[in-house]
């Protein structure tokens, strides 16, 4: 996780003195102070960034975590501004559209300044995110820049005003002397720098750029040359801003005063979103009348001449344009070039570019990965481009190649919608840019709960990658299929999955990808499977392969994965172990996804501090709602169970203080806290018992370790018979047993049957007094205890729906424990069928229960994740299809809502002949119509 302090986006430091500004940031600080949304108004080169950014700056804003800055220049669509401004807290995409939601969350409590600057292209979508983000976190402030208002109710608009002639020339000054050196304002220039300064009205950066030509004339020549340009400008619309007008002659000329050369780079250079290498620059810009070789030369000269920003970063150095002389020059494009030939010259650089790094960043190396978030909004420049133009040629395997990022920076939402975009446009041909591609979207779909459309799209890919032969790229596939189908219940198929997935990565793949399978296909399923230390067997494989191969990246979620796993085992000195090692390798990259894992699995094992647990608990939530995420389903009962203890534990107000500490912890604060425990942690062995988990594969452990039982048709009915006593905790007679599992046989073949199947039962548990006869009655004895997930899961889902509200963490932790149907793949008998046919059918109620709930408390996100679990297990509930559309509508994925109603459309029509409710029908057609649902 990034901190959410000293790591928060920060102003932009200029190496230039601010002159002549101090009564106006004066004024602007004390505005800011008394209203909590500022908007600084004026044309473009008025000074709009750079006084906010000397605000962000001052001694009243110097704490490293009042103030975060959010750049808009370099974004394109509307859809950004909410990423950017995630970017700027440090949270992360990994959700298709619950960000604002995340932000509001984020924010609510903090006192912070959240700066947007240059909002003007982006206006609507800043004022909307602005106004909902003021209107839920009272602590919040608001500084924008922009050329025109926000226009949301509250705004206090301060428009920029041009310096006045004395600071004016003091700026011409100083920045004339910046290049060179022997200038000084003296009798013989001052009216002409007067002049200058006059002339274009004071407007800060028309003046530095007049400065900057004094190495090459002198003030009396500029002030000709000015006055020359703005007379053949002044026939320009009459309705335009004269200071508008102003700034763009000052523009002019300095673009007047370069060469032809140097004009048609700076023109090309405006195609670039962000910062650009020299490399890049020369690929792409180059080209009659600019010969390869000297486009290093050129753009020195641009450099000099404050056209092209330069700045090094890890011994690279990197340019840009000010968004302003970006504008400019993109403007000269029709003028000196093909603009569509320079786009394909740009998209087809950085292809090359995300072609380059993919090997490396498949396997996840940092460095690569870190390259590729330099260059992501120029990624994202190309992808737009290229879909509408090149889709086949280059949108397509760059969404391909850049795939990788996306997985490994929890980007989740914006590679899905990349994906999805790209398949829509391009070509069905069979290919292994559009089989990658099917892969990455059917990946993300899962991960993001869409597990219908994440299938659809994985099984074309691997008919695709079938048909191509690719075995590698086959395998990585069906790893992603395995963990959708486990997570979707099927764990059969799943099984089958896995198991060619890893043969076929054992056979044709390096360690990272045998340790992927083992990680994400194979452990995965075994553990859903309730084999345990097969699970762990796997993951130990993997670590050793991502330790020998040098992939970082791996170890993360092969530790974190193993300690979980260690304490559902009940082993907690070993998951605590494993989770204190885990948590050095999570902060190479600030892990924030594994990191949160191992702090929450040090809470689970801190039996002895309870306020120590709940500020790990609080500081993993901390860093899941930094990148717009939540704990995985199967891993939410032993959280829920650790909150329920805490409530018992501390006070209302005791457990609420710990939980805001942690939250509150950067990422760096967190870890530490975390590892500063001078032992492992205090453990208390749980109680000898016998937990039986009859949803889904029958699994039992007696005293934390898996029962061994024998296998055969004798075995399954002695684990049939400790389920069906363990249901009836008052005991039955052995006649009544006889009728359940064996209505056709005589009375002395049931007494025969009976006592063979108990015997069997007494030695495999290993205790004789283990069931007990009372009166000719049999039950579990109750000096032996013992739980059954499925008697927890009716109680508390029933007792959660029978309440006047939804209690949603209660019906959360207890639907975590429906693995499957009761008994799944158990040859049980008929008794079992209205068992399992009441369960799931409560297990349908409860989560529409806990997506109804979730609406309620305004968590669409987590509520479109519960409906889809449910159509995964009912697919033709139709009320819960309705709820699913809504969701995503209200989440602002209107496109997605209309293909959740294909998508039922299709499966009434395939596998039932029929078509949609009037009621979800009329709910599609409001959503086609942009109607509020």
């Amino acid at each position: 996780m990034h901190s959410r302090s000293a790591d928060l986006a920060r102003p932009p430091v200029s190496l230039t003195t601010l002159v002549g500004r101090d009564a106006e940031l004066a004024e602007i600080e004390r505005i800011v102070a008394g209203n909590r949304l500022v908007t600084l108004t004026g044309v473009g080169g008025t000074g709009k960034t750079r006084l906010a950014a000397e605000l962000a700056l001052r001694a009243d804003w110097q704490r490293e975590d009042s103030v975060a800055w959010v750049e808009l220049g370099p974004c394109n669509d509307p859809i950004l501004v909410a990423q950017q401004a995630a970017a700027a807290l440090r949270l992360r995409d990994n959700t298709d559209c619950g960000l604002t939601v995340a932000l509001v969350d984020a924010l609510r409590d903090r006192d912070l300044l959240l700066i947007f600057d240059n909002c003007e292209h982006l206006i609507g979508a800043c004022a909307e995110l602005v106004d909902t983000l003021l209107a839920q976190c009272d602590r919040l402030r608001v500084l924008a820049t922009s050329r025109e208002p926000l226009g949301v109710a509250g705004e206090r608009v301060w428009p920029v005003p041009p310096l006045a002639c004395p600071e004016a020339a003091a700026l011409f000054a100083d920045r004339a002397a910046a290049v060179d050196p022997s200038f000084t304002v003296n009798e013989s220039n001052e009216a002409a720098v007067i002049e200058i300064c006059r002339t274009l009205d004071g407007i800060p950066l028309a003046i530095e750029l007049a400065a900057a030509r004094v190495r090459l004339l002198t003030p009396q020549q500029i002030a000709a040359r000015l006055e020359d340009r703005f007379t053949i400008l002044s026939g320009g619309a009459r309705t335009t801003v004269p200071r508008h007008r102003t700034l763009r002659a000052a523009i002019d000329w300095s673009f007047a005063l370069l060469n032809e050369r140097e004009q048609m780079l700076l023109a090309r250079l405006s195609v670039y979103a962000g910062g650009f290498s020299i490399d890049c620059a020369e690929s792409v810009c180059a080209g009659d009348p600019i010969a390869k070789q000297d486009v290093l030369d050129l753009l020195g000269s641009l450099v000099d001449k404050s056209l092209v920003v330069s700045k090094k970063r890890d011994s690279v150095v990197r340019y840009s344009l000010l968004e302003t002389i970006r504008q400019y020059a993109a403007a000269q494009l029709p003028e000196v070039a093909s603009v569509h030939e320079l786009r394909r010259r740009h998209a087809t650089a950085f292809l090359d570019i995300v072609r380059e790094a993919l090997p490396e960043m498949m396997i996840a190396a940092i460095e690569p990965l870190d390259r590729m978030d330099r260059d992501r909004d120029n990624i994202r420049a190309a992808l737009a481009w290229s879909v509408e133009h090149e889709p086949d040629a280059i949108a397509l395997p760059l969404a391909a190649a850049f795939r990788w990022h996306w997985y490994y920076s929890i980007a989740w939402g914006e590679g899905l919608r990349w994906t999805t975009r790209v398949l829509e446009r391009s070509s069905p041909a069979v290919t292994p840019a559009r089989a990658s591609v099917l892969t990455a979207a059917g990946t993300f779909a899962a991960y993001l709960g869409d597990l219908s459309s994440g299938r659809n799209w994985l099984e074309e890919g691997e008919t695709m990658w079938r048909a191509l032969g690719d075995d590698r790229e086959l395998a990585l596939n069906l790893s992603a299929q395995a963990q959708l189908l486990a997570t979707a219940g099927e764990l059969d198929a799943a099984a089958a999955r896995a198991e060619e997935s890893l043969r076929l990565a054992r056979s044709t793949g390096s360690s990272w990808e045998i340790g992927y399978c083992l990680t994400n296909a194979a452990a995965f399923v075994a553990q859903s499977r309730g084999e345990f230390e097969t699970a762990d067997r796997y993951l130990q494989e993997a670590e050793l392969l991502f330790s020998d191969g040098g992939h970082p990246l791996g170890l993360p979620f092969v530790l974190s994965t193993r300690a979980l796993l260690a304490l559902r085992r009940r082993d907690h000195a070993a998951a605590a172990r494993l989770a204190l090692k885990a948590l050095p390798v999570t902060r190479v990259r600030s892990d924030v996804w594994f990191s949160s894992r191992a702090l929450r699995v040090l809470a689970y094992t801190t039996t002895n501090d309870p306020v120590r647990a709940a500020r790990l608990l609080g500081a993993a939530d901390g860093m899941l709602r930094s990148i717009c995420a939540g704990m995985l389903p199967h891993e939410r009962s032993e959280h829920d169970r650790l909150m329920a203890t805490l409530r018992e534990t501390l006070s209302a107000e005791e457990l609420e203080a710990a939980l805001r500490d942690g939250r509150n912890m950067s990422f760096d604060e967190a870890c530490d806290f975390a590892l500063a425990i001078d032992a492992a942690p205090e453990i208390t062995a749980p109680a000898a018992a016998l937990h039986v988990s009859d949803l889904g594969p029958l699994r039992i452990t007696l005293d934390g370790k898996p029962l061994d039982f024998e296998g055969g048709r004798s075995s399954g009915r002695a684990r049939e018979l400790l389920v069906f006593l363990l249901l009836h905790p008052e005991g039955r007679r052995r006649e009544e047993v006889g009728v359940a599992f064996w209505p056709d046989a005589s009375s002395d073949q049931v007494k025969n049957s009976f006592h063979v199947t108990l015997h069997r039962l007494r030695k495999m548990l290993g205790r004789a007094d283990a069931i007990s006869n009372d009166g000719g009655r049999y039950r579990i004895s109750p000096e032996l205890p013992h739980t059954v997930d499925s008697r927890r899961f009716e109680t508390e889902v029933t007792s959660a729906l029978r309440s006047s509200a939804p209690l949603l963490a209660q019906l959360e932790s207890a639907l975590a424990l429906y693995h499957g149907d009761f008994l799944q793949g158990e040859d049980a008998g008929e008794w079992c069928l209205a068992t399992r046919a009441h369960l799931r059918q409560l297990y349908i109620r409860g989560l529409f229960a806990l997506g109804q709930g979730l609406e309620s408390h305004g968590r669409y996100s987590d509520a479109a994740d519960t409906y889809t679990r449910l159509v995964s297990r009912e697919p033709f509930h139709e009320a819960a299809w309705r709820r699913l559309m809504v969701c995503r509508s209200r989440l602002g994925a209107r496109t997605e809502a209309l293909l959740v109603y294909r998508t039922l459309e299709q499966r009434l029509r395939d596998d039932l002949a029929a078509t949609p409710e009037p009621e979800t029908s009329s709910l599609y057609r409001r959503l086609q119509q942009n109607e509020a649902v």
